[in-house]
């Protein structure tokens, strides 16, 4: 990725205490401007999604027909993923929560577009595309990763992936999310970690020791705000994540 955030992000984060003004809103439908603070809304949530499945315990990818005399009402396949709307309204609406001035916030824009087109486009490919669990992955390896200086293999970012999939297919709540809900979802959980990671690299490249520390510290204080747990609570495993 190789698009720069541009002064006009970095002042904002260096002048801002990073968080002041971003806003997040969680897979359940609660939104909230400090993250912090309405970490637990979300995080009893998101810790159960990121759970090895039980054994034996499988999502089915249909609702099988009960068996009476009537045929029952077709039901839609289970998925974690949705169909992209032409034109998402998410990469306007987080850059409106981090800048007031139009100009200013048109250039966050284009850069949160790009993140997703990058994301999108070379990230993920197949089935992993406008896939929910795909990104809430990636949100978490890459957060934890900035936050740490620690890498989380490929190998382990797909078994959370898959542990999320897994669990996100029995959730009715999640199943009966709509499309341009799953896609805010999506969104939100890509740009705020690939901000994470650009804001982080960019600091390094330029040799700047505050850029990369604040960097840090918004992605510990991502990864509070979704999971209410810090990088260091975090293990990655072969079967997905657990907490300390």
């Amino acid at each position: 990725m190789t698009r720069k955030l541009g002064a006009v992000l970095t002042l904002t984060l260096f002048t801002s205490g990073i968080l002041a003004h971003a806003q997040f809103r969680d897979m359940w439908g609660t939104g909230w401007n400090n993250p912090v603070s309405a970490s637990i809304g979300s995080s009893i949530y998101w810790k159960t999604m990121t759970m090895p499945p039980k054994q034996g315990k499988t999502a089915p990818a249909t609702i099988a027909p009960t068996t009476t005399t009537t045929a029952p009402p077709a039901q839609k396949p289970r998925t974690v993923n949705y169909s992209p709307a032409k034109k998402s309204t998410t990469p306007r609406n987080i850059a409106g929560t981090f800048q007031t001035e139009p100009a200013d916030q048109k250039e966050l824009e284009d850069t949160f577009v790009a993140f997703l087109d990058f994301f999108n486009t070379k990230v993920t490919t197949g089935p992993d595309r406008f896939n929910v669990a795909s990104a809430a992955a990636f949100f978490m390896a890459i957060n934890y990763s900035v936050a740490t200086g620690k890498e989380v293999s490929d190998k382990r970012v797909e078994a959370l992936r898959d542990a999320l999939q897994a669990n996100l297919l029995t959730h009715e709540k999640f199943q009966a999310m709509s499309a341009s809900r799953r896609q805010e979802l999506h969104e939100t959980l890509v740009i705020y970690a690939m901000l994470s990671q650009t804001g982080y690299r960019e600091g390094e490249e330029k040799g700047d020791k505050q850029q990369m520390a604040n960097f840090k510290d918004f992605a510990r204080q991502s990864l509070k705000a979704v999971l209410g747990a810090t990088p260091e609570q975090m293990v990655f495993t072969d079967t997905g994540l657990t907490f300390k």
